[in-house]
């Protein structure tokens, strides 16, 4: 089955969202030791688990835009799991459980506002993939209403 034109910007939202999550991930997990001190996060275990933790997130997001008609429903976790990951971000930030330093503060800021965008991308990738969807099983051509 070809891949649909209306699920374009969803595929390459995911996959770019997957590439992200998952060098952010080896990255957080091979260098926890060295990252938790300079960000302000102790005990670095909490770097490395939230690395480890990124990887199968990641892997599902790849799996997901390479299949030829996606998963919308698992589109939608992976935006919930998106925003949930921006409201834990301005919850640490606010919150400060760690005493994290400015470098901390900055990559999460910066990280929850990259993340954000793969949101939004994902948002209206999968209105649009829906509405492609939906064309295809009734035969009518999609609008392009977002």
């Amino acid at each position: 089955m070809k891949a649909n034109s209306g699920d374009s910007l969803l595929r390459r939202a995911l996959r770019a969202n997957a590439a992200f999550s998952t060098v952010s991930g080896i990255t957080l997990a091979a260098g926890s030791y060295a990252i938790g001190p300079r960000i302000g996060v102790e005990p670095s275990w909490i770097v490395l688990l939230v690395g480890l933790g990124l990887l199968p997130f990641a892997f599902d997001l790849y799996v997901n835009a390479a299949r030829a008609r996606m998963d919308l429903a698992k589109v939608k976790m992976a935006i919930a799991g998106d925003i949930a990951w921006i409201a834990g971000s301005v919850a640490v930030i606010v919150i400060d459980p760690t005493g994290l330093t400015t470098a901390g503060l900055i990559t999460i800021a910066v990280v929850a506002a990259v993340v954000g965008e793969f949101a939004f991308l994902q948002w209206v990738g999968f209105r649009r993939a829906r509405e492609a969807y939906s064309a295809e099983t009734t035969g009518e051509p999609a609008g392009q209403t977002v």
